[in-house]
């Protein structure tokens, strides 16, 4: 993924900073590749005169006293065998780690030296702004890290997966690295999702600035770079995916496009979406379906893995508005996708708005295939929640004042031969399978009927009609509203409509 460079420069700052005693921290989102590079890092750090401690925090979640644990990982990476400043160190160590007084790596502590440490520890966490810096526990670790400093040596301690941890393991792991900060000769490397960690401090330590206490705990800090979105990056990702995926030209841009807009080239993501691109193919098989428009699939795809929220909106609001023709015609329904961080960059570049709402339905009926149990179980509830028996539902919503002028509707056109088809927001009347017409009904407004943009609209008539927004107007935004005075040109317009619905 061309992260060489990153780990050279890494290497270079935890082997050469000094004094040897500070933190570095690795940021990125899940699936970036932090733990790659924490595990290059590794081996770019391999020597016999340096020590490099992996910690998984996630593996220690659970022991309520998480020094303990990592006191023996930094007991165990020094050798036991090599020179005799090592095997010095070494025995300090072991000495040092005796002193908790505990049965197993993992057990509970019992000694009082590190209970009171990191209790200072807590409390000074918990007054960031005149805190103090909590007394080392063990008076040998001192020791150890005069000897460290005075042979300009040094302890690297990697830690991985923190942000996999609860908010209070993760603080905790930050409780036990800060009373070793006090020792010269460590040098810790945390690798996590910034974010993460800031949420977690938040929610221990309301009341302090998570961002300032973040710099104060780890001074150096490097945010993983997007990489390049070409296709010979995403080939590094999943080799032979053009084969595996057997795309076109420019289904192949729009794979790009989705890498690079909803999964900012995430490795792990790219990945997924890849397999799930070639789980839904594999259930389209040979059968008529299988036209589905590919570059479609892929963006709803990355919609559901980038956004499932607002993925599941939009399909929500495609299989309750069948009468819509295109994708542009939910506008009104999708107006909060511009307050969500990308959405409408990635929504013009993928999903444009003359895409045919039946072909992106299409999609997204593939595309749950590959969802998470749990986010499938939330879709399905959802739609069968609002949309099976949503038309009595909604007809209870026609307010009694207005139950005659909606009658009235109703008889005119069903007797020229229009069906009734109850929506959740509207009813929508309908000749063979196309719709011309839709009608609500609230006691502060009436009976109002919704024609389609497409019918013409006489110009000594226009001053009658008004323009609607909302799930109920879409493409049927020229609104009347029933009444003794418009009654006429009421019936004027809906057997209008109605015929040009024939004709089509």
């Amino acid at each position: 993924m061309g992260y060489d460079k990153y780990v050279d420069a890494l290497a270079s700052v935890v082997e050469n900073g000094s004094p040897a005693r500070y933190t570095v921290g690795i940021y990125g989102a899940w699936g970036v590749g932090k733990s790659s590079i924490l595990s290059a890092l590794r081996k770019a750090l391999k020597s016999d005169e340096m020590p490099v401690v992996t910690f998984d925090a996630w593996r220690y979640a659970r022991n309520p006293d998480v020094l303990i644990p990592l006191m023996h990982e930094i007991n165990d990476a020094v050798p036991v065998q090599g020179s005799p400043f090592w095997k010095s160190i070494g025995r300090g160590l072991r000495a040092a780690t005796a002193e908790l007084t505990f049965p197993t790596p993992i057990g509970s502590i019992s000694g009082a030296a590190i209970g009171n440490a990191v209790a200072g520890a807590t409390q000074a966490w918990k007054e960031p702004i005149e805190r103090r810096r909590a007394e080392v526990p063990l008076s040998g670790l001192k020791e150890i890290g005069d000897d460290l400093t005075k042979e300009e040596k040094r302890i690297v301690v990697l830690v991985d997966d923190l942000d996999r941890c609860p908010p209070d393991k993760i603080v905790n792991v930050l409780e036990a690295i800060h009373v070793l900060t006090d020792v010269q000769g460590f040098v810790f490397v945390l690798a996590l999702d910034y974010d993460v960690l800031v949420e977690a401090i938040r929610e221990q330590y309301p009341s302090v600035d998570a961002a300032l206490f973040i710099e104060k705990i780890i001074q150096i800090p490097f945010w993983i770079p997007e990489v390049d979105r070409s296709s010979s990056v995403i080939g590094q990702v999943v080799p032979e995916w053009k084969r595996l995926l057997g795309l076109s030209g420019t289904e192949s841009d729009t794979l790009e496009s989705v890498v690079h807009l909803a999964l900012r080239t995430n490795p792990r993501q790219v990945k997924r979406l890849v397999n799930s691109m070639l789980v839904a193919q594999h259930i389209l098989g040979d059968s008529a379906e299988k036209a589905t428009d590919k570059s479609i699939l892929l963006a709803v795809i990355g919609m559901q893995l980038r956004w499932p929220a607002q993925f599941k909106q939009l399909h929500f609001a495609l299989a309750a508005n069948p009468d819509n023709e295109n994708l542009g015609d939910f506008d009104a329904d999708l107006e909060d996708f511009v307050d969500v961080r990308g959405l409408s960059e990635y929504m013009d570049a993928v999903l444009p708005g003359n895409l045919a709402r039946d072909q992106v339905l299409a999609a997204m009926k593939y595309s749950q295939t590959t969802a998470s149990a749990s986010a499938q179980q939330s879709l399905d509830d959802e739609l069968d929640g609002s949309i099976q028996g949503s038309a009595n539902e909604y007809q209870h919503d026609i307010a009694a004042v207005h139950a005659s002028w909606y009658q009235w509707v109703c008889q005119e056109l069903e007797s020229r031969g229009a069906v009734l088809a109850p929506r959740q927001q509207y009813i929508a009347f309908k000749y063979g399978t196309r719709a011309f017409l839709r009608v609500d009904g609230y006691a502060r407004i009436g009976v109002r009927l919704f024609f389609p943009n497409s019918m013409r609209i006489d110009a000594d008539d226009e001053q009658s009609f008004t323009v609607a927004t909302g799930g109920r107007a879409g493409n049927f935004s020229r609104t009347l509203v029933v009444d003794d005075e418009t009654r006429e040109l009421a019936l004027k317009y809906m057997t209008r409509a109605l015929e040009a619905a024939r004709r089509r």
